[in-house]
């Protein structure tokens, strides 16, 4: 039997956020090993983000979102999912807990999620795959309603997060144990995806180095690839004041862009054999 390739998908997130995102991003499709981008319908930077796509024909897919920035819909359609303001919850765990406390409305989650996929298509853009701003999208009830819109909309791919739980235990930390939760349901996601006939990569990167994706993660990465597909998760853009103070995250946004882009990084894959492709 002839060993499987390894197929590698560096997919970069938050395209649209904002524009230094977007110009990071772009940098890396062109000169870097970035294959595939996943656009943020709500961002700032969406139309900008959404017209590069169009004219360098960009693989890229739908970046859900319940976190960070403002609903789409009518926001007093979609209470569940707001602050008193009427934005999305900023962080993960304010979500998480409401979330998990039943404070989220499944279908205003599906409303939202819906308005966000449509705003996409408006644009004329073509999903090759969807997933979510913080794993949203792989929460029990959710991924039921996300597989139900990729089946209807005839989006085939998701992400899913179903990393090795190994970068957890060599550093254990509330944040380890946050992602452990995570995998977990991840992989009980992955199974209803797989049972609906629909496709996910069969293995996941980037995790544990979400934001802080530098050049010796990225390598080590190439070196301990798997045969199959893989999907590595990273988070380029430019060093922007005003973006860093919109999405206080601590991402070394400018250290990932220089690491994708890295001459010897993109020698180590072509050695390795790695067949780097979109979605």
């Amino acid at each position: 039997m002839l060993p499987r390739s390894k197929i590698l998908i560096v997919n970069a997130d938050d395209f649209g956020i904002a524009r230094p995102v977007n110009e990071g991003i772009l940098r890396c499709f062109r000169q870097g090993i970035v294959t595939s981008a996943s656009v943020l319908s709500n961002g700032s930077g969406f139309d900008d983000a959404a017209a590069a796509a169009l004219s360098e024909k960009l693989n890229v897919g739908i970046h859900l979102t319940l976190m960070d920035g403002s609903p789409l819909s009518d926001a007093g359609k979609v209470q569940s999912l707001t602050d008193g303001r009427g934005f999305f919850l900023r962080d993960y765990a304010s979500f998480s807990l409401r979330y998990f406390r039943g404070g989220i409305s499944l279908p205003e989650a599906e409303r939202e999620f819906r308005a966000q996929i449509e705003k996409f298509l408006s644009a004329g853009l073509k999903p090759s795959h969807i997933n979510g701003h913080n794993h949203v999208h792989i929460f029990p009830g959710l991924a039921d309603i996300v597989i139900k819109l990729m089946k209807e909309y005839g989006i085939k791919t998701v992400r899913m997060p179903d990393a090795s739980m190994s970068g957890a235990l060599k550093n254990p930390s509330v944040n380890s144990l946050a992602k452990l939760i995570l995998i977990s349901l991840a992989r009980r996601a992955k199974k209803k995806v797989l049972a609906n006939g629909l496709f996910a990569p069969d293995h996941f990167e980037g995790l544990f180095s979400s934001g802080r994706l530098f050049k010796s993660e990225i390598l080590s990465v190439l070196d301990r690839l798997k045969p199959g597909v893989t999907e590595l998760m990273c988070h380029p853009g430019l060093d922007d004041r005003e973006l860093a103070l919109a999405h206080p995250w601590g991402y070394g946004w400018g250290k990932e862009t220089e690491a994708l882009c890295d001459s010897e990084v993109k020698k180590r894959a072509a050695e390795l054999g790695i067949r780097l492709t979109g979605f």
